[in-house]
């Protein structure tokens, strides 16, 4: 597979795992409440689409681990050009307009 495609479809990922975890926190903090229920017939804990606060909880921390461990795979894909980057600014030098520097392949932008 072509490493375009591959950026592609990880930053997809990524996006769809962000809007899920931020809807799983949206969905926490303003739609489960807190607590258990009140007692009597409402004496189970309050759910929202047949999951109590708790999954929405775990769901929430598994969208949050998926989403380091793709956010870490766009660091290791992109490392080459992290560390050019890096090595021009330790250098003081202005970074050339190309996508990337000389030494790490970059091409001059068209």
């Amino acid at each position: 597979m072509n490493r375009l495609w591959i950026n592609f479809w990880l930053a997809a990922a990524a996006f769809l795992d962000l809007l899920a975890l931020g809807t799983t926190g949206l969905l926490l903090r303003y739609l489960v409440p807190p607590g258990r229920g009140r007692g009597g017939w409402a004496a189970a804990e309050p759910s929202f689409f047949w999951l109590h606060r708790h999954d929405w909880r775990d769901l929430h921390f598994y969208f949050a681990a998926v989403f380091l461990l793709l956010a870490a795979t766009h660091l290791l894909l992109h490392w080459k050009w992290i560390s050019c980057r890096l090595r021009e600014l330790r250098a003081g030098r202005r970074p050339p307009e190309k996508v990337g520097p000389p030494d790490c392949g970059g091409e001059p932008i068209r």
